[in-house]
């Protein structure tokens, strides 16, 4: 089948979408991704990347999804995959959906398809070697495109106040930053203990995190899709073998518990960050067993392979029904 897969938000080699999504379905199909960038790209193994120009402004949001949808007329395909709320309108009528856990199924139930889970776990095969000794003792990681609901704020003090006890802490982020984030940097740097290293593909992205010591993913509960969700980032920490400081929501708390991977917490609470990270740094023996517990369940059953053969299937049903 000729698949079209659409974002009006995302990098056109974003994680989920290329990296997993497009690279597991071109092993069946032909896939062209349609995104936003200001960079041309022609894609790769076996997936062809069409760019529209992206405005400068968030609020041109419209224009964003204008010039998709006109690049999308241009093709010739059997399936048009979304992946952004402009679609929800639609959410009735598909012939498919896909969500990333039960909570966010829960929200989808009804209409021509119930949704398929599908989450967003990591590729195991991406997975840098084993440093043995950590490279970076004492390096916090926090890693995606960052926004004021993942919690950046808090993750600032609480490094602060991890570093009354341990100076030698430092916080790096990694993935683009947006202005209102970047407007908060500026008002805290010069601090060398901050260091931030704008977007890295993924396989340079797993080798800083290899290297750290702790995984921050403190989503603030004000965002919901966040609270119900999966988030790969998650998934990504386990598979470079770090304990992770995580919010304690639902879908979250059933990976961390099941996995004995790290510490859950109030996310909008700097100190509860702080007294996790500092817990870690106080039991180092204890922090390396649950990166290493993390590890072992992404590589053993919280992996794309898994989700990949859901996908495929998936496509194969559209196929075989004659929906596509």
């Amino acid at each position: 089948m000729r698949i079209c897969m659409l974002t009006t938000t995302h990098r056109p080699r974003d994680g989920r979408i290329f990296e997993k999504e497009a690279k597991s379905l071109a092993k069946e199909h032909d896939v062209t991704v349609i995104a936003p960038s200001d960079a041309g790209d022609t894609g790769e193994e076996g997936v062809r990347i069409i760019t529209v120009p992206k405005p400068a402004s968030p609020l041109l949001h419209g224009v964003t999804l204008w010039r998709v949808l006109r690049a999308c007329r241009g093709e010739e395909c059997d399936v048009i995959h979304c992946h952004e709320p402009d679609a929800l309108l639609l959410a009735r009528f598909v012939d498919a959906k896909i969500a990333v856990s039960e909570s966010v199924a829960g929200r989808f139930r009804g209409g021509r398809a119930e949704p398929v889970i599908i989450s967003n776990y990591s590729v195991a095969g991406l997975a840098p070697p084993d440093p043995g000794v950590r490279e970076r003792y004492g390096v916090v990681y926090m890693a995606g495109n960052m926004q004021m609901f993942h919690g950046v704020r808090e993750c600032i003090q609480a490094i602060s106040r991890v570093r009354v006890k341990f100076p030698y802490v430092s916080l790096t982020l990694i993935g683009g930053i947006r202005a209102d984030i970047g407007a908060i940097m500026a008002k805290t740097n010069p601090r060398p203990e901050i260091t931030m290293t704008g977007y890295l593909p993924y396989r340079e992205m797993y080798e800083a995190l290899r290297a750290g010591s702790v995984g921050l993913l403190v989503f603030q509960p004000a965002y919901h899709n966040a609270y119900i969700g999966l988030p790969n980032k998650l998934f990504d920490y386990m598979l470079c073998g770090l304990p992770v400081v995580a919010s304690d929501f639902p879908e979250i708390r059933k990976v961390v518990t099941d996995a004995g991977c790290g510490i859950l917490v109030d996310p909008t609470s700097p100190d509860a960050i702080a007294e996790a990270v500092i817990y870690l740094m106080e039991h180092p023996e204890e922090a390396q067993r649950m990166g290493e517990s993390g590890q072992r369940a992404v590589l053993e059953r919280y992996n794309w392979g898994r989700m990949e053969e859901r996908l495929l299937d998936l496509y194969q049903s559209l196929n075989d029904s004659g929906m596509a």
